[in-house]
């Protein structure tokens, strides 16, 4: 049976401002000794065993550069990611996270509207990652042009943050650029490459940038 990421959605305020809780929907990661109920309710997608399966259901493809071998998914509490590489020459890794929209169930407790459609919330979900991932401070993002999401990816939206990481994430490395991409009706991404110094990595990472794009 399939996993299902869930994200819950909670009514604030007189207002009916919306608030996204989307620890659930993040966390995904190694599951602990004892799951919480959460867990228990949304198995970590990391637990596929074929991740060429899941990029098939995702209808993603990845293009791995002959400079890049397999390494272990990092251990960490901030995210589940289900594919890592590391760059052979240079100190550079890559974390892979895909998430069909299928999967995604949504818990709403507003009675006096509709449920989010799960096609339309991957912007907050991309900030809420940022802010998970991220220490504080500058994390500079920005939005590509449709036309360039769909050059790169094949895409309907993509977008880009860097920033330095928390220590949590165990990467061995203390910055990052999260890429993000999405396709509607379909699943939304994520690929996370972690460094020291991205200055002389530039090339390797623009290599690199569209690897993982969207084949339908």
């Amino acid at each position: 049976m399939k996993g299902t990421s869930v994200l819950r959605i909670a009514l604030l305020g007189v207002s009916g401002a919306l608030a996204m809780i989307v620890a659930p929907l993040l966390a995904l990661a190694t599951p602990s000794a004892q799951p919480t109920q959460d867990e228990a309710a949304a198995p970590a997608l990391e637990k596929v065993q074929d991740f060429g399966a899941l990029l098939d259901e995702a209808g993603l493809v990845l293009e791995r550069g002959d400079d890049y071998d397999d390494v272990a998914v990092p251990q960490t509490p901030l995210y589940g990611f289900e594919k890592a590489l590391k760059h052979r020459q240079l100190p550079l890794k890559i974390y892979f996270a895909v998430r069909p929209l299928a999967r995604m169930k949504i818990e709403y407790e507003d009675p006096h509207s509709n449920a989010p459609n799960p096609d339309h919330i991957f912007p907050m979900v991309f900030q809420s990652l940022i802010g998970r991932l991220a220490k504080s401070g500058s994390s500079p993002s920005r939005v590509y042009r449709a036309q360039k999401a769909k050059q790169l990816f094949n895409a309907d939206w993509a977008a880009a943050a860097m920033f330095d990481t928390e220590a949590d994430l165990n990467s061995g490395f203390g910055s990052a650029l999260l890429i993000a991409i999405h396709k509607s009706k379909l699943a939304d991404a994520y690929y996370l490459f972690v460094f020291d110094d991205p200055k002389p990595l530039k090339p390797a990472i623009d290599a690199a940038i569209g690897a993982l794009r969207f084949s339908k």
